[in-house]
């Protein structure tokens, strides 16, 4: 009895440790870090590590193209960047959108999620960004019973969070570099997206009057709209839950601990 004591006089240090102990690995759902399967050998396409990505020149458009090589469109590409990634001890690569020419570059990057992963409300989905200016315009994007959907929310870098250069987003402070939201299914925090590449079409709609159907999300993304001459630069894309969830599977696995010690006390 004495030993089952002392275990559980240390159940409140383990609820502590729970709550203010980094997530590890395991615990994220999902993680991509854009690793260039070249190295620092040359800038790949993100069909190389499974991502599509579709560019057009309207946030109206049915004539987006699918960017299945580096072809630059007069200027204007996706890629996955032979520099290193933020944080740099993840190697080398990140996923970038580049406007050089149009007045308006427009990209959705998209990947599977296979049969899903299963986000909870509250559950925080977030990436590094680091683009050359504030004007370009980001959302999120997630595929939820075979639709898509973007957020209602967009996300730009503030003035003093602008990254020169690919060289220097390595070095980006990701504390103030890190953008996201916590994953909600209500209606406010979606509008609809068309993303058809049998028609060529891609899409923004308008705001969901109605909560997301499931919290089954089977595919992820990126919208992109580019302003003039524009660099994007996002890394470390990762769906994390809330550290309180951990918190309270540790807190229940204290109280069944508890129970099983009144028991043994009892008929001891």
């Amino acid at each position: 009895m004495k030993a089952t004591t002392r275990f559980f006089a240390l159940v409140p240090l383990l609820l502590a440790a729970l709550l203010f102990t980094p997530l590890p690995l395991s615990a994220q759902l999902y993680l991509e870090n854009f690793t260039n399967v070249n190295g620092s050998a040359g800038n790949t396409n993100s069909g190389s590590i499974g991502w599509s990505t579709y560019f057009a020149t309207s946030t109206q458009s049915t004539s987006i193209v699918n960017q299945t090589t580096l072809s630059t469109f007069s200027g204007d590409y996706t890629a996955i960047t032979n520099a290193l990634s933020n944080p740099a001890s993840a190697g080398y690569g990140f996923l970038a959108f580049v406007t050089n020419n149009s007045l308006t570059g427009v990209f959705g990057s998209v990947t599977s999620l296979g049969s899903g992963i299963t986000v909870a409300n509250g559950t925080s989905i977030n990436w590094v960004m680091g683009n050359n200016n504030t004007l370009s315009k980001i959302r999120l994007l997630v595929q939820v019973d075979g639709s898509w959907y973007a957020s209602s929310s967009t996300f730009s870098n503030i003035s003093t969070n602008t990254v020169s250069s690919a060289a220097t987003f390595k070095d980006a402070n990701i504390a103030t570099n890190t953008y996201g939201l916590n994953f909600s299914t209500t209606a406010a925090n979606w509008t609809s997206f068309t993303l058809d590449p049998g028609n060529t079409t891609m899409s923004l709609g308008t705001q969901m009057t109605t909560d997301l159907t499931s919290n089954l999300v089977t595919g992820i993304g990126f919208y992109v709209v580019d302003t003039g001459t524009a660099v994007v630069r996002l890394d470390t894309l990762q769906i994390v839950p809330e550290p309180t969830t951990y918190a309270l599977i540790g807190l229940g696995i204290a109280v069944l601990g508890l129970s099983f010690r009144h028991r043994t006390s009892r008929y001891s």
